[in-house]
């Protein structure tokens, strides 16, 4: 989980710690439709964290610009040394201070889940605006489908709240808010036990 609250604290463990819970697992998830970005897009990532997915963008699109959004600085600053060949502004913050840009995808990578479904939705709302008609949400995230995922969140969300103070205490509507959004979901993947899952959304034209 990454996001507005703190994550300094947790920026030097966050992506072993990863591995040894989930294996391989979350980063398949991550990239799972990251070939839906046409070359020359302008992409917004928020709440990017260490950054390794700039790599796996670059291999995967050409010719795109990047607008990394994090608010963690000692996170950012491990980010800015990922995405050669890309041509990426950084940004430190959160929602609130994505640029008044023109976007044509938006990635966000266990990012959603930070919210409560109140602030969620202004976070969609105004990510939204940002989007191009047409234009491609990619998202990975926890869902609860199955009793052993609710234990999980329910240890994750503690772990979270105590070292990072994010704003949420359990997993908002995130699909929900997208659809109220005017998002429809085209493709869907799940990951480790149907605890994760990735999502391609567009922005559709009833908007």
């Amino acid at each position: 989980m990454k996001g507005k609250a703190n994550f300094d604290n947790v920026a030097w463990l966050y992506d072993p710690l990863v591995r040894v819970v989930f294996a391989d697992r979350m980063r398949q998830s991550q990239v799972r439709f990251l070939e839906s970005i046409a070359p020359g897009s302008t992409v917004l990532i928020l709440g990017g964290g260490t950054g390794w997915i700039l790599d796996e963008l670059s291999v995967r699109t050409r010719n795109c610009t990047v607008y990394y959004v994090e608010s963690s600085r000692v996170m950012l600053d491990r980010a800015r040394k990922h995405g050669k060949g890309l041509d990426v502004r950084f940004i430190e913050g959160s929602w609130e201070h994505v640029p008044d840009v023109a976007f044509d995808a938006v990635i966000t990578h266990y990012f959603l889940d930070l919210f409560t479904n109140e602030t969620l939705q202004r976070v969609c709302d105004a990510v939204g605006e940002r989007l191009k008609r047409g234009g491609t949400w990619l998202v990975s995230d926890f869902v609860c489908l199955r009793s052993w995922h609710g234990a999980m969140l329910w240890l994750m969300y503690r772990f979270f709240r105590i070292l990072c103070a994010i704003e949420a205490s359990k997993l908002p509507d995130w699909e929900g808010c997208l659809e109220r959004t005017g998002f429809v979901l085209r493709s869907y993947d799940f990951f480790y036990g149907g605890f994760m899952k990735s999502a391609r959304f567009v922005l559709g034209n009833d908007r």
